[in-house]
Parts: structure tokens; C-alpha cells; sequence
């Protein structure tokens, strides 16, 4: 068994076998595929992978990998060597979940766009609920893209971001699912009808909204994240205003010092291309229609004073503050100028609608 990981156990009592049927979206194919997995592994001891080894070891056994490969891997090959079950990465955690006996699916809340189908749920252990947020994984080797998104979630919170709290991963040979606790009181930014906010100056709390993704997603970059997925459907509000990013599947964590190099740049790039093809494609192509229907050069000039303005501004701030690293001021200028002329190059020449009129050919 491997050193990573370890089993909580202690005495308990299963109650009835009882599922809730009269819930809002019951007929929800993936809730219920989670109701009868929950229920046949609902008996079996969490197992605890305790992550801080898993990033020691990732570190020193290949330091060219990013922290998310290394993690992922390490965390891959224990699930490998024990086999489907739930795990996560504290013993608190596995107390929690430890001798829930039974399941109430509540409703289900996500974008139509989504990739993966998110559902809520209460667990119930002696009457007392734990509310959780479940998404589910399609038939895949052994839970590969939850682990991925279970690792990234931590990552994402060891590193100060304000993300769901990740209570585990159940892995099955056919399916898994990542379980965050839920949170209330947030709402995704494609929830809201973006295409009319140019043009009524009143609109002044909408345009601040989109300026703090700039300087949200500066944060992430400064930290060593990069999301990989910024569409406005994984960009939520708080009910104090901030803005953080969720679902973070296809997001890559770096060592810090690395944040000026060519793959860096690249994966900046990446979340800047897919943020805005999220703000300028029409909601009949899944975007938010924000800069719909305006020429390149508006575009261009809404983009840099909307989005890459703040970004390079809080960017340049954080450079200023930081308490943890010695950063190159030159180097990051050097990195904010490519990444602004790579954003600018993209937008003039109308990359996106390129995209879009060969992907809607293909269609036809």
C-alpha cells in the first residue's frame, strides 16, 4: 500500500437504506447513477491521501514537471494500487464523511453549457446533513479528469484562492465524482444578460464586475495558477462582490519562479483567448455576447480598457508587494508587453470568428 495514503476508521452505526425520491430534479440521470454508487460504497472506510507528502514528493522526484502533473501522477498511481473507493485528504474530512447512511439529492444547477453536470446533494449521518455540491465524471481509466480536478481544487486552495472546499473524489471503475461542500450566496457571471451592457453607461456595477476578472485572474497568475477553462460560466460573485473561479479541471499550478518562461506565456495567453471568446461570442455559440456584434478594434479597445488594463495594473502590484519572492521587474514588463501584443495580434485579426465560421461548416 502506498505511504501516501492511510484509513480512518472508527465505530459506527448505518442507518436505513433510505434514498429520497421527491427531490426537484430526481429524474437527473447523473444524480441518480451517484444515489446507487453512493449506496453501494457508502459502507466503506474513507481512505486519507495525505496531501502535503503528495507535494513534497512531487517536488523531488521530477521538479521539471509542473506541480499539477507530479501531484496528479502521485495521487493516479495510489488510487491505482487500491482500487475504486472514496478518498480524500484529511482525517477531519474522513470523519465527516465516514458512516453516512443515507442520501437526499436536491436539485441541479449549472450552466446548459457545461461539460459536466452538476448536482446538489444533502448526506445524511444520524439525521445531521452535510451539504455538497457533486460533479460527475463520464466512463473514463480510473477516474483520471477527478483526480485532476480534485488535485487542482487543493492546489488552488493551498495557495490562498477561495475555491469550493474539495471533500474528496469517489472513484468507480466506470464513473467518478468530485464532492466539494456546498456553497450558497454565489452566481455564476454568464447567469446575467451581458449583451446590452455597452450600451447603457448606467450599467457602471456590471462593467466593474468584468474589471475584477482582470485583476482576479492577475492574482491566479501571480500565485502560479492558470486556469485553462475562464469562461464566465466558471467565474462566479460572492454575495461580498469578489470574484472567484471555479471548476479547475484544465488549470495547470507552477512553481512561481517560473512565470516568465515560454510555457508560462503561453498558458497566460490561453485564459486570455478563452475569456474572450466566452465575452464576445453571441449566446446561440455559448459565450455571454458582452462584445457581440462590435468590430474588431471596439473590441480590442473594451478588451484592453475592460480586462487587460487591470490585469497588468494588479499584476505590476502584486510585483511590488510581494512578500514571498524576489520578482524581476523587467522580466514581468517583458511577459505583460508579448502577452499584451498576443491578445491584440488574436483580437485585430479576428481569430475567433475564423474559428467559429470553420467550426460552423463543419457542422453543416
Amino acid at each position: 500500500m502506498s505511504e501516501l495514503l492511510t484509513r480512518y476508521s472508527y465505530e459506527s452505526n448505518y442507518g436505513s437504506e433510505h434514498f429520497s425520491e421527491s427531490s426537484d430534479d430526481c429524474s437527473n440521470e447523473q444524480a441518480l447513477r451517484f444515489r446507487d454508487d453512493f449506496n453501494v460504497l457508502r459502507g466503506r472506510i474513507p481512505n486519507v491521501i495525505d496531501f502535503k507528502n503528495v507535494m513534497e514528493d512531487a517536488a523531488d522526484k521530477d521538479p521539471a514537471k509542473t506541480i499539477t502533473k507530479g501531484c496528479t501522477d502521485l495521487v493516479q498511481n495510489t488510487i491505482h494500487e487500491n482500487g475504486q473507493g472514496f478518498y480524500t485528504d484529511s482525517y477531519h474530512k474522513a470523519e465527516l464523511l465516514n458512516g453516512m447512511d443515507r442520501i437526499e439529492i436536491s436539485r441541479t444547477s449549472v450552466a446548459e453549457t457545461s461539460a459536466h453536470k452538476l448536482f446538489f446533494a444533502s448526506l445524511f449521518k444520524n439525521s445531521s446533513p452535510l451539504r455538497v455540491a457533486v460533479k460527475g465524471f463520464n466512463p473514463e481509466k480510473r477516474g483520471t479528469h477527478a483526480i485532476t480536478e480534485w488535485v487542482n481544487t487543493l492546489l488552488a486552495r493551498k495557495i490562498g484562492l477561495d475555491t469550493f472546499e474539495p471533500l474528496g473524489v469517489l472513484v468507480l471503475d466506470e464513473k467518478s465524482y468530485v464532492i466539494t461542500k456546498r456553497k450558497d450566496d454565489i452566481d455564476p457571471m454568464d447567469n446575467t444578460d451581458w449583451s446590452k451592457t455597452l450600451d447603457f453607461p448606467q450599467q457602471q456595477n456590471m462593467i466593474e464586475d468584468i474589471k475584477k476578472i482582470g485583476r482576479s485572474l492577475a492574482r491566479v497568475h501571480h500565485l502560479g495558477g492558470y486556469h485553462g477553462d475562464t469562461q464566465l460560466k466558471n467565474i462566479v460573485v460572492d454575495q461580498n462582490g469578489s470574484i472567484n473561479f471555479i471548476d479547475w479541471e484544465s488549470a495547470v499550478f507552477v512553481n512561481p519562479i517560473r512565470n516568465f518562461d515560454p510555457f508560462i506565456l503561453a498558458k497566460a495567453f490561453h485564459d486570455f483567448r478563452v475569456l474572450f471568446g466566452s465575452l464576445a461570442r453571441s449566446r446561440m455559440d455559448k459565450g455571454v455576447a458582452f462584445l457581440d456584434k462590435q468590430t474588431e478594434a471596439t473590441q480590442l479597445f473594451y478588451f484592453n480598457q475592460y480586462l487587460l488594463d487591470p490585469y497588468i495594473d494588479e499584476r505590476m502590484i502584486l510585483a511590488e508587494s510581494s512578500r514571498e519572492q524576489e520578482i524581476d521587474k523587467e522580466k514581468l514588463l517583458d511577459f505583460l508587453d508579448n502577452l499584451h501584443l498576443q491578445i491584440s495580434d488574436y483580437i485585430k485579426i479576428g481569430a475567433l470568428y475564423a474559428s467559429l465560421r470553420r467550426s460552423s461548416r463543419g457542422r453543416i
